[in-house]
C-alpha cells in the first residue's frame, strides 16, 4: 500500500491504520472516506466465470449485513461538507443501489451527489438513474472489458 502512495507522491497525506472498520473511528472527522466494502465479488465474473456458481443468496445476505455496519460507522467519520464514497465490486443491486437507498432512508445527514459524464471521460453509460456509477463487465469491451462495480458519492450535510 505505502509503495503505491510513495509512487503517487501521496505518502505525506496517508496514515495507514489497521483496525476493525465497523467500530474504529479517527480522532477527528475527515473530509473524505472511501469505503471499498467487502462483497460477493460478482463483478469479477469476467475474470472468474465460476463465481456465480460459488456464491449464494446467503453469501450476499451476509455481506449486506457487514456492508451496513461499515457504512453506518464510516458515516460517523465524515465532517459536514465532506464526502463518503461507497463502492463494491458486485453486480448485485442488493450490494449497491439498495444499500445506499437503505442508508439514506435512515434519516442520516447525507445526500447523493450525482456523478456527471465529464467526470468519467464522457462514459455516461456508466451512470445509473440515481447518478451513481454502475459498471458492467461488457463496458469498454473494445479494451477487454471491465470488472463490474458500483460507486455512490454522498455528501455529508
Amino acid at each position: 500500500f505505502m509503495d503505491n502512495m510513495r509512487r503517487l507522491r501521496l505518502e505525506k497525506f496517508v496514515e495507514p491504520v489497521s483496525a476493525d472498520a465497523s467500530v474504529w473511528r479517527p480522532k477527528n472527522k475527515v473530509d473524505i472516506v472511501l469505503l471499498d466494502a467487502p462483497c460477493s465479488a460478482t463483478g469479477t465474473i469476467r475474470r472468474n466465470p465460476d463465481i456465480l456458481h460459488m456464491k449464494s443468496d446467503r453469501d450476499v445476505s451476509k455481506m449486506m449485513h457487514v456492508q451496513r455496519n461499515l457504512l453506518k460507522n464510516a458515516a460517523t467519520m465524515v465532517k459536514s461538507g465532506g464526502y463518503l464514497v461507497f463502492c463494491t465490486c458486485s453486480l448485485s443491486k442488493k450490494e449497491g443501489e439498495d444499500q445506499i437507498d437503505w442508508f439514506l432512508s435512515r434519516d442520516v445527514p447525507f445526500k447523493r451527489v450525482p456523478v456527471m459524464p465529464d467526470e468519467l471521460g464522457g462514459h455516461e453509460d456508466m451512470i445509473n438513474e440515481d447518478g451513481d456509477i454502475r459498471i458492467l463487465p461488457h463496458m469498454m469491451g473494445e479494451k477487454g472489458g471491465m470488472d463490474g462495480f458500483f460507486i455512490a458519492r454522498l455528501l455529508c450535510l
